[in-house]
């Protein structure tokens, strides 16, 4: 990505991926990242409609209701995404420069190449790059939303598409609610090895990394994609209703790359085969938040996993190894886990130091065999 937007190898190859989100060239640019947008949230008022909301967003929504084909349902939804993610980077190059005024980096702009020749702060394009980073967040939930879509309603015919989305609606508790839940969370998903979601992943990655290809931020730098997440996953889930991947309102969502903890079935072959299917040059940065299962992962295995998630290019795990065993004795006796280290999200932490939501929510996640 970076050879292909003028770099030269010896600056490419300075890439860092470090904490959870980042992947600059170190000491070479500055950038604008951490803007999330989530992808399932405009799903969700897709179908979930909210006229007053809409209206003070000045949001377009087309409906999903009366589509007749599962094509013509991904590209209302996709079209929909589009049509605001264009509004917000449209607004991030209207107003960017105001972070010149009020959030200025002297002394970090003296230490990149070329800010103290050019006497400008990064934020008034001191530097030679200064891209804006913008997240498809839970995108992962997007992706599993359409295919129980495609499989419910277009491929099994289980369900009318008005049915499934009258069943979203009211949070699964209507006459086939349940048995709907049950059906759209047996339907393929994102991590789950095959073509049809992974394949639907990699179409919307490209998609929507080529119609952003030469939009300019304030400083005229390019706008680059990633898909990470930091605490967002459970704070913005409280706030999400109901979605047909068959998460209630107010569930989590998934995290950067990694299954729905609701979803994954699979083992890690099938997850690292997903990531590793991705167009990862398209992306500024990636992380999977992935945890194992410690009664079959050793050493060895553990290395080859990490060799291997390298070796196909993606960009950052984040791994846990732990059993629920431990971990529950953890909660129970905190006095004997004194040094149990857990990766929650974006930052690694003493798990009994952890607040019990947060220690459920660990306890909670699928583990990978």
């Amino acid at each position: 990505m970076y050879m292909d937007e003028g770099f030269s190898a010896e600056d490419a190859r300075s890439y860092v991926g470090v904490g959870c989100w980042n992947g600059f060239i170190d000491s070479v640019m500055d950038v604008d990242e951490a803007n999330y947008t989530s992808v399932i949230r405009i799903l969700e008022l897709t179908i979930h409609r909210n006229p007053k909301l809409e209206k003070e967003l000045r949001l377009k929504l087309d409906p999903l209701d009366g589509a007749k084909t599962f094509e013509e349902v991904e590209e209302i939804a996709y079209r929909n995404f589009m049509r605001f993610f264009r509004d917000v980077l449209a607004t991030y190059t209207r107003y960017g420069g105001v972070n010149a005024k009020i959030f200025p980096h002297p002394v970090y702009s003296a230490c990149l190449r070329g800010g103290i020749e050019s006497r400008r702060d990064t934020t008034e394009g001191g530097v030679a790059s200064r891209p804006r980073i913008l997240t498809l967040g839970f995108i992962g939930n997007a992706v599993d939303s359409l295919c129980a879509i495609r499989q419910l309603c277009f491929v099994d015919k289980t369900c009318t598409l008005a049915e499934l989305l009258d069943a979203v609606r009211s949070n699964w508790a209507g006459p086939r609610g349940e048995e709907l839940r049950l059906r759209a969370m047996a339907a393929p998903y994102w991590g789950d090895g095959g073509a049809v979601a992974t394949g639907m992943m990699a179409r919307w990655m490209k998609r929507i990394r080529a119609e952003i290809d030469g939009f300019r931020n304030d400083q005229g730098g390019p706008y680059r994609l990633a898909v990470y997440a930091y605490r967002e996953f459970m704070y913005w889930g409280m706030k999400t209703k109901a979605t047909p991947d068959g998460r209630h309102s107010g569930d989590r969502l998934a995290q950067g790359f990694s299954p729905s903890e609701y979803r994954c079935k699979e083992g890690v072959t099938a997850v690292m085969n997903s990531i590793g299917a991705l167009p990862h040059e398209a992306l500024y940065a990636s992380n999977a938040n992935l945890t194992f299962d410690r009664s079959v992962m050793d050493e060895a295995l553990m290395a080859a996993v990490i060799r291997v998630f390298a070796e196909k290019g993606s960009h950052m795990m984040q791994p846990n190894c732990n059993s629920v065993e431990e971990l529950l004795d953890a909660q129970a006796h905190p006095e004997r886990h004194q040094d149990l280290i857990v990766r929650v999200c974006g930052f690694s932490a003493r798990f009994v130091s952890l607040s019990k939501r947060w220690q459920d929510e660990v306890i909670a996640r699928h583990r990978l065999r």
